[in-house]
């Protein structure tokens, strides 16, 4: 008998919650339907977006980005950066193409090449813009901005961009040329201890690398 009471209560509870859910719902129904369509028009103007918007211009974007490209596999980086009769230059692409794939690798390539023409300020302010999953652009970019920093006097920063530059990727080709930097700059500044173990981390981490011929000698230099 007990048991039965008790399922019977049980049933008059999730009756009464029911009621009361039925009721909150009927209440708020309107704003329900208000939410729901506001979600509907939010994801469909997101979908019409991307496909209606941004693929064109990022089609359009390529179609333009070849031949900055090819200027800036010659070392031609002033025309490759600001363009010229016969090329859009990058940039204007990452101008004009913001929030495209293209225009964001367009930032890059132009905080690249205004590094190789001595515009030091810009070449920071297009590589700040650069966002990538990619390591080993994204250390690349790292290493530029402090190559921009070192050339600005800005030496405190200039290393920091160089130890992140070479961890972010822990490449072979990369991360010791990146850590060779930082050991240089860390002598500029009399931090001589900080200088070994970026020149260490080379010989233990990286045994293979060209730089490591070089290292012996420059851990010679910092021990004296």
């Amino acid at each position: 008998m007990t048991a039965e009471k008790n399922s019977q209560d049980s049933l008059k509870t999730i009756e009464t919650s029911m009621t009361k859910i039925e009721m909150f719902i009927e209440k708020n129904k309107k704003i329900f339907v208000y939410t729901i369509g506001a979600m509907i028009i939010l994801v469909g103007g997101f979908i019409a977006y991307k496909h209606l918007i941004v693929a064109p211009r990022e089609t359009k974007a390529q179609s333009l980005m070849w031949r900055a490209e090819r200027q800036f596999a010659i070392d031609s980086f002033a025309v490759a950066l600001n363009g010229n009769e016969a090329v859009i230059g990058f940039a204007e692409i990452a101008e004009e193409y913001s929030g495209t794939p293209t225009g964001n690798l367009a930032h890059y390539y132009a905080g690249i090449s205004s590094l190789h023409i001595g515009e030091y300020e810009q070449a920071l302010a297009y590589l700040s813009e650069y966002e990538s999953d990619d390591e080993v652009t994204t250390s690349l970019a790292m290493l530029a901005m402090g190559d921009a920093y070192s050339e600005l006097g800005n030496l405190d920063k200039a290393v920091d961009l160089y130890i992140k530059a070479a961890h972010t990727i822990n490449h072979e080709a990369l991360s010791p040329r990146c850590l060779i930097k930082a050991g240089e700059v860390y002598e500029k500044i009399g931090q001589k201890d900080k200088a070994r173990a970026a020149y260490s981390e080379i010989k233990t981490k990286f045994s293979s690398a060209p730089e490591v011929d070089l290292v012996e000698k420059y851990l010679i230099r910092v021990q004296q």
